[in-house]
């Protein structure tokens, strides 16, 4: 059976973590002060398990219409996992309530145990990865038709030089191209720090091409989070082991991939991670309208009540020529929402929005916090606001979320993997 990232996240925060001795970047704006807000959650459903789905791992995506996609990693109809492997669902307002609907119940053949975030085309396609089923996992598409919705393979990931377990969302480039991340493989036999893939769509076929295979050293290794395109053209992402070695397996980095003519690409280490300033980033890159990047990274940093620090969220400025700046914009902490992980959205306004798997209100999971939603927003002088927009309780709102995204009413969406009315998981709005 898979293991969850949320969960693993959940149970090793407090016990795990590296603490280096590295220097953060220049400038330094930390978090001038923290607040807690009115909370302003709903819970619009809670999972009730086959033959619906159960325990959702990362953030819905929304429509124009405001309609709801998503996936469970466990629930629907297959039996094939030895328990129900997942599903992609869509939830609709009816009459004033929100309606589930199973769009297609995972059969480890054709993928299981989806757990990465959806992305959707121009013509509203679905596509997704699963690090389970297949061979070594599945990159997928769930098309619309005249019919109703048809899923078909694009890969099958066969492991060794091809990459094995995709454990990303996917991104479009501007030809309908797609890119994502393997976890493991890129070299022969077994092991492989991961590879950059992209999927190329010349016809009726999908074709895969390996843009880099990480060595699991210097340049990062095992990539959980997807890539997104910088303004230059490049792709930027994170690596939750490799680089600095004052973690046992690597503290992280954050790299660059360039296209270098040919269809080739190198690679740039932008930042390597030494446990004072991060250690383990899991979640995927948000990029602000100045082509300044931001992500957390998972454990580490300076917050207190996790051993080792409750990881941190953190700034990659352009500078001078190629060089880029690295800056930690808040260190979590226990009280406030500690392990950030899923991912983070920008608001029209600039405010950053993010979730946490634990911390918050400490009555509540074995006394570690359920985790929270939480708004950075920014302020003069280069300083920004942390505030907790919502600290889950378990029942009925919900455990552990995992990322959010926003609707056209600016509300945040997400789901949480645990909690609600079956402790089945939920999807929730907040407004900010």
């Amino acid at each position: 059976m898979r293991a969850s990232i949320a969960a693993v996240a959940l149970l090793s925060l407090p016990l795990a973590g590296c603490q280096g001795a590295g220097q953060r970047g220049s400038p330094l704006p930390l978090a001038d002060f923290a607040s807690m807000r009115a909370s302003n959650e709903n819970v619009i459903h809670s999972f009730s398990g086959p033959p619906l789905g159960e325990i959702p791992e990362s953030n819905p995506i929304v429509d124009a219409s405001g309609r709801l996609y998503g996936n469970t990693v466990y629930g629907g109809t297959s039996q094939a996992c030895g328990s129900a492997c997942g599903t992609i669902f869509a939830l609709s307002q009816v009459g004033g309530s929100w309606k589930e609907t199973t769009l297609w119940s995972f059969d480890l053949t054709h993928g299981a145990y989806p757990a990465y975030p959806l992305v959707a085309d121009s013509a509203g396609n679905l596509y997704g990865a699963t690090d389970v089923g297949g061979v070594e996992g599945v990159a997928y598409r769930l098309a619309r038709s005249a019919k109703g919705w048809r899923f078909g393979v694009l890969h099958n990931f066969k492991g060794d030089y091809d990459g094995a377990q995709p454990e990303s969302n996917l991104i479009f480039d501007k030809h309908g191209n797609l890119y994502g991340t393997t976890a493991s493989g890129g070299t022969g036999g077994s092991g492989g720090g991961g590879t950059v893939y992209e999927l190329i769509h010349p016809g009726s076929h999908w074709t895969e091409q390996i843009l880099y295979r990480f060595s699991a050293y210097g340049d990062g290794a095992t990539p959980q989070a997807g890539v997104i395109f910088g303004r230059d053209g490049s792709l930027y992402g994170t690596t939750q082991y490799g680089g600095n070695t004052l973690c046992p397996s690597g503290c992280g980095v954050v790299y660059k991939l360039a296209p270098a003519g040919k269809g080739k690409w190198m690679e740039t280490v932008l930042h390597a991670f030494d446990g004072s300033d991060g250690e383990s980033s899991v979640a995927g890159l948000v990029a602000d309208g100045s082509g300044n990047l931001y992500g957390t990274a998972n454990l580490g940093g300076l917050g207190v009540g996790c051993h080792g620090g409750c990881g941190t969220l953190f700034e990659m400025t352009p500078s001078s020529g190629s060089r880029w700046s690295f800056s930690v914009l808040h260190d979590f902490a226990i009280k406030t929402g500690g392990g950030p992980l899923g991912n983070m959205v920008f608001d029209a306004a600039g405010n950053l929005y993010g979730t946490t798997v634990i911390g918050g209100n400490l009555k509540g999971c074995l006394k570690a916090g359920c985790g929270v939603v939480f708004e950075l927003s920014p302020r003069s002088h280069n300083q920004w606001k942390y505030t907790v927009l919502h600290a889950f309780n378990d029942t009925p709102d919900g455990a552990v979320p995992a990322g959010l995204t926003i609707g056209a009413n600016g509300k945040l969406y997400g789901t949480t993997r645990g909690g609600g009315e079956l402790s089945l998981g939920t999807v929730f709005e907040v407004t900010p």
